[in-house]
């Protein structure tokens, strides 16, 4: 899996175009492959110097967002900040640098690229590097033009890490291979000895003929079993670093983040530890994201539930605060319902209520005066002879 993307710019210089890009990037690639300032902020009595490497050392391409204010920024005291070795922005940029990261210099604008004499010698690398330009008029297309540079450039760190762990693996089979070579080398000559080995001897003839065995074996029990049999032995060190390599080969790194974590406990400094913590940091964040998205789910389905059985003010608050809710529409209905159908006053429904009760007695009279007219009717025929 390719490594992070590290979106470095300041605050005061055209931070818009920042948070436009992050979501651009957001659709391209898994969002916990991007970073944007250090999440969750810096704890209490940590060092941020520290904190801002480490956030740089776990991803592959580092932007840099250069606005028109960008060269030039000042802080309080009206001192420019990329004089300031403290600078968040400047330790970033210098830290991607001096790892040798693919830093990728992105024009806001008309923004210009810096001039190499403007810049603090940490910095002056970054002028030599190609920058791209993203522009209001065409910002879709300059920043899918972007995403797609930032591939090649993730496919290409990606090859030549492959390429590195793959020399790495090869040269610790060729020690693993000479190891073995001098272990049966060493065996053969006790062997030639005959009769009257001493303890040491037998001792050590039964840990090359176990590690003969188990050599080319792919459980990390065997060789943990062998090590625990014969500790500090003749081939305690290729022992260990075979068991670095099934152990790191067998494990599910793509979720188990505690088997991340005992990795790293069990070989904090091999050759695979540096991989290790790439992924335990990615693993941690893809922890701490999904946290999130279901305390906002849960904050979402609460508010909606208010929403739906809420006035029309409370509806308008979840359209604002959700806009793109899946109940974004049935909102918007009861709204609009709402508007239409205004809750009456407290005089008028007193009104209402007075005219129902006269509709309600005028019928009562009429159906009264309709059920006795036969009775009137003949009353009037027998006096008047009708």
């Amino acid at each position: 899996m390719a490594g992070g993307i590290f979106l470095n710019y300041r605050r005061s210089d055209d931070p818009g175009f920042a948070l436009a890009l992050f979501q651009r990037l957001e659709l391209a690639f898994p969002g916990h492959q991007i970073f944007m300032d250090v999440e969750g902020g810096i704890a209490a009595g940590a060092d941020y110097v520290a904190v801002l490497n480490d956030q740089v050392a776990g991803c592959d391409v580092l932007l840099v967002l250069i606005g028109p204010g960008w060269i030039d920024a000042r802080d309080e005291a009206g001192r420019r900040r990329l004089d300031n070795p403290d600078d968040f922005v400047r330790i970033e940029i210098a830290s991607a640098l001096r790892t040798g990261k693919r830093v990728i210099p992105v024009l806001v604008n008309k923004a210009e690229m810096p001039r190499a004499e403007a810049l603090p010698d940490d910095l002056k690398p970054l002028s030599r590097r190609n920058a791209v330009r993203l522009t209001q008029e065409r910002f879709r297309a300059d920043a899918e033009g972007l995403s797609s540079s930032i591939k090649a450039a993730l496919a290409e760190t990606e090859t030549a890490r492959a390429a590195t762990a793959a020399e790495r693996s090869a040269a610790l089979e060729r020690e693993t291979a000479e190891a073995a070579r001098k272990a049966e080398a060493e065996r053969l000559a006790m062997a030639r000895a005959g009769a009257g080995l001493s303890s040491v001897e037998i001792a050590k003839l039964e840990e090359l003929a176990n590690w003969d065995y188990i050599k080319d074996m792919t459980d990390p029990q065997e060789f943990r079993d062998h090590l625990a049999r014969f500790p500090s032995g003749v081939v305690e060190r290729p022992a260990r670093a075979k068991l670095e390599v099934v152990t790191w080969a067998g494990l599910d790194k793509s979720n188990s983040l505690s088997g991340v974590k005992a990795f790293l406990t069990e070989f904090p400094s091999g050759p695979n530890a540096a991989a290790a913590r790439r992924w335990l940091d990615v693993l941690e964040k893809a922890a701490a994201k999904s946290r999130e998205a279901a305390d906002a789910a849960r904050a979402e389905a609460d508010a909606w539930t208010m929403a739906s059985i809420g006035d029309a003010a409370a509806a308008e608050a979840f359209l604002r605060t959700y806009p793109r809710s899946i109940h974004a529409v049935a909102a918007k209905a009861r709204l609009k319902d709402l508007r239409r159908k205004p809750a009456p006053t407290e005089a008028e429904a007193k009104q209402n209520k007075e005219a129902i009760l006269g509709i309600a007695m005028l019928g009562f009279f009429t159906y009264q005066a309709w059920k006795t007219y036969p009775i009137v009717l003949e009353f009037f025929k027998k006096q008047f002879g009708l």
